[in-house]
């Protein structure tokens, strides 16, 4: 755990100070919200941006103390080992993505300031969910690496009855639904590639979709396999 939050104190020190030399150069009123046409349809404090920053922070502290009392939710310390580094790594993912989001609108408020208020944001919505399509893909490889080595425990992994009642059901479930969302989730990273914004969200919906129907389908065949023999 001390890496994970020596990680956290790095970055949220790294990013605090970028942002203090960030606001130091902009005035009190910048961009807060583009249209789809990257028109700015509303302006704000330059200072709201520390809000998005401390929810991000507030989330990945909760995240990590979740992690470090996870031993109380679980049975044995390789449930507990696994868990601590699920949410760590989950904590990690909401800080970079929160300080992401706060320098990007530094960025927009930048660009606004030398272009003049006729200026259209430099990247339009298609790249901002084509953007979120990565990161969820990215999220489920993550998460994916993580599920086969998940012991029974009451957070993570592929949770119905059926698998919570048989510990051989649970790890071939957890196995098969580790598997396809590393597979699933590097398909929605290449979508994210090569279609549109509007494609990739639809495709990344029809991806997870997928892979949840099969996951606990193939979940369902191993609890009746189970219960034939």
């Amino acid at each position: 755990m001390k890496k994970f939050i020596f990680a956290m104190v790095l970055i949220t020190a790294l990013s605090l100070t970028g942002m203090a030399v960030s606001l130091s150069m902009l005035p009190d009123t910048i961009p807060m919200h583009y249209n789809f046409a990257g028109e700015v349809d509303r302006m704000g404090s330059k200072y709201e941006v520390l809000v998005v920053a401390a929810i991000g922070v507030i989330m990945a502290a909760v995240l990590l103390a979740l992690a470090a009392h996870i031993q109380r939710f679980t049975k044995t310390e390789q449930e507990a080992k696994v868990g601590r580094s699920v949410m760590a790594w989950l904590a990690i993912s909401m800080l970079v993505l929160f300080f992401g989001i706060t320098f990007w609108t530094l960025y927009l408020g930048y660009h606004y300031v030398q272009q003049g208020s006729s200026a259209v944001s430099p990247v339009d919505a298609q790249v901002i969910l084509k953007g979120s399509a990565a990161f969820i893909g990215l999220l489920l490889v993550v998460l994916g690496n993580f599920m086969p080595k998940a012991r029974q425990n009451a957070i993570f992994g592929l949770r119905v009855p059926w698998t919570m009642d048989n510990k051989t059901v649970w790890m071939r479930s957890q196995r098969f639904a580790g598997i396809t969302a590393v597979i699933c989730g590097f398909l929605i990273l290449l979508t994210a590639i090569f279609l549109p914004g509007v494609g990739a969200m639809i495709a990344l919906t029809v991806l997870v979709t997928a892979w949840v129907i099969a996951a606990l389908a193939v979940s369902w065949k191993y609890h009746k396999e189970a219960l034939a023999g």
